[in-house]
Parts: structure tokens; sequence; C-alpha cells
């Protein structure tokens, strides 16, 4: 028998559906949509989805960048890794001038709009059309 999938199209999802999350990565704050968290993500719809690991990547990834800032010079509200690195785990290689990035599997668009604020070209990607139309929304409130 046909088990229904449960809708997750953005533009079917209700506002109240949606929350908005502010996120903190390599020093630059992020307004993020994502679904509303029950605390258990529903299996179809895991592109809608703010996961841990979308920031620490985020952070992983930015921080050879970002530590050459200005930004960086400010100590407060740092984590214990960004002052204390491991030096040859910190992707600083990764940073040349304008780095292009392919994301596969997205979500709803952190770690691009983490990289494309630190000067990255980035091409986003997903295979849920609803976290596709969500990444959008998050990348153009914030640019």
């Amino acid at each position: 028998s046909h088990v229904p999938s449960m809708a997750h199209d953005v533009q079917e999802l209700a506002e109240e559906d949606l929350e908005l999350e502010s996120v903190t990565v390599c020093g630059r704050r992020f307004g993020i949509h994502r679904r509303r968290s029950n605390g258990i993500p529903a299996a179809d719809a895991t592109g809608l989805v703010l996961w841990e690991c979308a920031l620490l990547l985020a952070e992983y990834l930015g921080y050879g960048l970002w530590r050459d800032t200005s930004d960086a010079r400010s100590t407060t509200s740092l984590t214990w890794w960004q002052l204390h690195p491991p030096a040859p785990v910190v992707p600083a290689r990764f940073w040349r001038s304008q780095p292009a990035v392919l994301e596969l599997g997205g979500g709803c668009g952190l770690v691009t709009l983490a990289l494309k604020s630190l000067g990255a070209r980035v091409v986003y990607t997903d295979g849920d059309a609803a976290a596709l139309r969500l990444a959008q929304r998050n990348l153009r409130a914030e640019t």
C-alpha cells in the first residue's frame, strides 16, 4: 500500500510552520528560516531543518578566511576552537582569491550564505525542491 508523504512545499507551509533562527558563523550573524522544530525532523523534509553540522561546516570552512579579517580581532563570543585552532585542520589553503564552492545537499542554505558573505563563489544544490525554495528565501533575505 502507498503511504502518502507529508506535503513539505515551502509555499504550502504556513508562516507558523517556519521559524527564524539567528545564528552566528565566523563572527557574522544570519537569520535563517527553517522548519519549526518539534525535536524530530520529518523524514521527507530534512532539507528544511537547520542541522548542527551545517553550523560546524560553515565555521570550519570559513575560519581560514575569517581569521585574517578585521572581524576576527574582536574575541567576544568566540568559541574555544576559534581562539585555539588546530592549525593542520583549518583549511586555510581553501581560501585563495575568490574560491569556488559546490555545495551538495545545502538544505536551508546556511553554509552557502556564510561562504558567500566571506567572498566565495558558491553553487548551491539540493535534491528537495522545497529546500531549494527555502534556501533561496534565506539568501534573498540576507543579501
